[in-house]
């Protein structure tokens, strides 16, 4: 048994821990925790609108604009390049009237000046798409145009602006690349042990830019 000594030394000490640890529940600030904004990601953090519903799911004013290709290409074995006409078709289901229309020119990537080569240099440098020639019209009534190109991209600028909500213009395209030696990230050709060239051809042809 313990001494009446000991038992107060005792006591003593558990009310000397107790208060200590007491004080600083007190003190500690109540927590911040949120569990909806923590996995707010698994959420839809904005309520539903007419282009789209809360689920998700298309609302009843959605849009997407749409683009159809018709194309003929050939592959030139001994210029190692893709020579090719486009004749693009897009319809501009948004509620917003166009002056101007956006494409993609994937293989400017492997250009001298491109910024990607500024940070993965090409295996082997090109001058990247080479545009023939670029007629546009809009709802089937020939439109003059001008072109800018910047990097990858190309602006074509319509003197009459692609009415919205069914407007539809068409881009007629002619082009030319040379396809790149030791096989890019986007198109490559090398030679095989037979020596006979082997090409692999990905984003080969003018592509229009997303729109939303």
């Amino acid at each position: 048994m313990c001494s009446p000594r000991a038992s107060k030394l005792v006591a003593f000490l558990s009310i000397a821990l107790f208060v200590p640890a007491l004080l600083a529940a007190q003190s500690k600030p109540p927590s911040r925790y949120d569990a909806q904004q923590l996995f707010d990601p698994l959420f839809m953090a904005q309520p539903g609108t007419v282009y789209r519903s809360a689920d998700g799911s298309p609302g009843p004013d959605y849009w997407q604009n749409r683009a159809d290709y018709k194309i003929e290409a050939r592959l030139d074995d001994q210029a190692h390049a893709i020579e090719g006409h486009v004749v693009i078709t897009y319809t501009n289901e948004s509620p917003d009237s166009l002056r101007f229309l956006w494409l993609q020119l994937d293989q400017n990537l492997t250009r001298a000046d491109s910024r990607g080569s500024m940070t993965s240099p090409p295996s082997s440098v090109t001058q990247g798409y080479e545009i023939g020639s670029v007629k546009a019209a809009v709802n089937g009534q020939p439109v003059e145009s001008d072109t800018v190109m910047t990097d990858t991209r190309m602006q074509v600028r319509l003197a009459k602006a692609l009415p919205a909500k069914g407007g539809v213009a068409t881009l007629d395209i002619e082009y030319r690349y040379e396809v790149p030696r030791g096989g890019e990230q986007r198109t490559g050709w090398d030679i095989t042990e037979s020596g006979k060239p082997i090409y692999d051809i990905a984003q080969w042809f003018p592509r229009m830019a997303v729109y939303d």
